[in-house]
């Protein structure tokens, strides 16, 4: 039992040691003084919390674990309890990966996004997993980790497939054009490519080569004739289109034919298909569209 001394009706302890609770430590000895309504005794003790701060406390709160620090430790669990994830810090400005998520989510469920038709409208939803309303983020954080660069986005891997973890991918615009395009795929010399993919092995855009492909040139002629170089002679624009026709081939509900065997079974004429899957159409909205009515 520590022996005290009386200053000015204060107790104090003649002698202490250093003990630490939680974050606080002592540094000087206790004293006890009256306190409450009926003048009870109750012994106390200065602290230095780890934080910096120097405070006093009652010696049974800390030792009973009640009181663990100055008072940080609540203003950070505080804190903690109001942030769920540090995506949205301020609450004014959002990071790449949580605007992306709200992006995501206004396709598909925002009927006025001027992108919908694309999205919801043709059915494309988001799976329960990233909608789910108190860890809807941190689930689709966990899942598809941080967006790593402002040129990436969410990718479907199937175009016509909605947004869960198995279908979804951060990628570039130019990685997500060859997704978008391998619906169509030319085959030229014993290899079969889609049109982005031809675009850059041989320099020549994309739009060139459709539009080339569309006016009636072979796969040959398109894929390797110069920009700025008339076609060769000797062929004519049937003997073309059809070698074209015979050579692009499409897959849809479980069959797979050429573009031209497309044509006469749909009534849609061949430019008009190539032209609709080139400007991001499902294969499915291409062949069962009719010319007179846009796609939706």
């Amino acid at each position: 039992m520590s022996e005290y001394i009386v200053v000015h009706g204060i107790r104090i302890a003649k002698d202490f040691t250093p003990e630490t609770f939680g974050r606080l430590t002592t540094i000087g000895p206790r004293f006890s003084l009256s306190s409450g309504p009926k003048s009870r005794r109750a012994t106390y003790q200065t602290y230095v919390c780890s934080c910096g701060n120097t405070t006093v406390c009652a010696i049974v709160n800390v030792q009973a674990g009640r009181t663990q620090s100055c008072g940080c430790l609540n203003d950070e669990s505080r804190v903690l309890s109001n942030t769920k994830h540090g995506h949205t810090a301020g609450g004014n400005k959002w990071s790449l990966t949580y605007t992306s998520y709200c992006s995501m989510k206004q396709r598909c469920y925002y009927a006025a996004s001027n992108r919908y038709y694309l999205y919801g409208g043709r059915g494309i939803t988001v799976c329960d997993r990233w909608l789910d309303p108190e860890n809807g983020f941190l689930n689709f954080l966990a899942d598809m980790g941080s967006r790593p660069s402002q040129k990436h986005s969410i990718d479907r891997i199937d175009v016509n497939g909605n947004y869960c973890p198995e279908n979804c991918r951060w990628a570039t615009l130019g990685e997500q054009a060859i997704n978008k395009s391998s619906n169509l795929r030319i085959t030229y010399n014993g290899k079969t490519q889609c049109l982005a993919e031809w675009s850059r092995e041989v320099g020549i855009s994309r739009d060139t080569i459709s539009g080339r492909l569309n006016n009636g040139w072979s796969e040959e002629e398109a894929l390797t004739t110069p920009i700025g170089v008339a076609r060769e002679n000797g062929r004519s624009r049937k003997d073309t289109a059809r070698n074209r026709k015979n050579n692009t081939y499409i897959s849809y509900n479980g069959k797979t034919q050429c573009l031209s065997a497309w044509q006469e079974e749909t009534g849609i004429c061949g430019s008009t298909i190539m032209y609709r899957l080139n400007h991001g159409w499902t294969v499915e909205k291409a062949l069962t569209t009719p010319t007179n009515n846009r796609k939706h």
